[in-house]
């Protein structure tokens, strides 16, 4: 749906995001895909494997980075624009360099090491740390209790896997990450309700119930976990309900209607919302 309130470069904006996400997306998994071949040309062997992952966390440096100066010029409005540029010009760039330079090595330390690719891979990987996200959907639960929406690296609901959205014991609906629970109102149930759960760096966890904000982490934040591809599942943990860190959300499945759900790779505004929730 076009959204008549945007103006051309917001379009143009979001396009490149999206392709520079996408971009990175299949690089650095493309990277792991290939990663029994990488290894037969390149010295590190498979240790490499190792290496790109330490590189492509150290990049969350940027996003920590943003909030400590958020922190210290709190009176100062920040123009989150430009370094959202930045992040696509340099996401872009590695890239396409990757094509050319990923088997290239670099004489440091007495060996051969494949510096070109571990630089590029933590560039990369600087357009997927802390992706903003914002989730949608109208539920009618005929209890308050259960996971609405389970994240997990495995089909099964295992792997590195949490629940990000569901009911507390107390029948609180609760919006979460890792270590951060933002908690909502207990829902009636056997009535259609319409829940938005948004993500962002700079603005952390809000969770809107029929349009309205009803529980926010209230500060800058950072989403801690690994560069990894997960599975959506809906309304249940599957195999992940004792192996996963459930925080505070019940890791029984959900009984209820669901309808309506959108997934968002942006924090979505507050005319989306509204349009949304009605």
């Amino acid at each position: 749906m076009i959204n008549k309130e945007w103006k051309l470069n917001e379009y143009v904006t979001y396009l490149l995001l999206t392709l520079v996400l996408l971009s990175s997306w299949t690089d650095i998994n493309g990277i792991y895909t290939e990663l029994p071949q990488i290894v037969l040309t390149q010295p590190e062997g498979w240790k490499l494997g190792a290496y790109i992952g330490l590189v492509s966390s150290i990049s969350n440096i940027a996003p920590l980075a943003l909030v400590f100066c958020k922190c210290i010029f709190q009176k100062e409005t920040l123009n989150v624009i430009p370094i959202n540029y930045i992040v696509m010009i340099i996401g872009m760039i590695s890239c396409f360099l990757l094509v050319f330079l990923w088997s290239d090595t670099t004489y440091i330390f007495n060996r051969n090491r494949s510096l070109a690719l571990l630089i590029l891979s933590g560039f990369t990987a600087l357009g997927m740390i802390n992706q903003s996200f914002s989730i949608s959907l109208w539920i009618k639960p005929l209890n308050v209790s259960g996971t609405l929406i389970h994240l997990s690296a495995i089909s099964n609901g295992t792997g590195t896997c949490m629940p990000i959205l569901g009911f507390s014991m107390s029948g609180n609906i609760i919006a979460r990450i890792p270590n951060i629970d933002v908690y909502g109102p207990i829902l009636t149930i056997n009535i259609w309700t319409h829940i938005i759960y948004t993500f962002s760096v700079t603005n952390g966890i809000n969770l809107y119930i029929n349009g309205t904000l009803n529980g926010s982490s209230n500060n800058s934040i950072t989403r801690d976990g690994p560069n990894l591809p997960f599975y959506i599942t809906i309304a249940n943990q599957l195999s992940g309900t004792t192996s996963c860190n459930s925080g505070n959300i019940n890791n029984m499945p959900y009984a209820g209607g669901v309808d309506e759900l959108r997934i968002y790779n942006r924090e979505i505004n507050a005319s989306e919302i509204c349009l949304l929730s009605s």
